[in-house]
């Protein structure tokens, strides 16, 4: 009996996940810097659950599910939105915060 309590209880524990803004860097799969004109950076990390992690400037990070597109990456949970095409990013945040043309930084 006690060996089906702890299996419940690591089971329950792993799917606890919040957020997922408290992610650990083993479940990330690719990362990415976005730098808009005259605004803030943009930082996201891309993880296995097919989630993306969300950082805008020092906002704290919105966890978003993948969404349907035409083309590039979309994730949205219905109030925010990030959508990166062609090496570039577009956020709108549920505070009514818009950035467009927000280039990749580095490689």
């Amino acid at each position: 009996m006690p060996k089906r309590f702890l299996l419940v209880v690591f089971l329950l524990a792993g799917c606890a996940s919040g957020d997922g803004a408290g992610s650990g860097p083993e479940d990330i799969v690719a990362s990415g810097n976005f730098q808009c004109p005259d605004g803030p950076m943009i930082h996201v990390d891309y993880l296995k659950s097919g989630d993306a992690r969300v950082e805008v400037g020092d906002r704290d990070p919105v966890l978003l599910p993948r969404a349907i597109s035409g083309s590039g990456a979309r994730y949205a949970d219905g109030r925010n939105e990030i959508w990166e095409a062609k090496g570039e990013m577009r956020v709108t945040l549920a505070d009514g915060t818009k950035l467009e043309g927000c280039p990749r930084q580095g490689g």
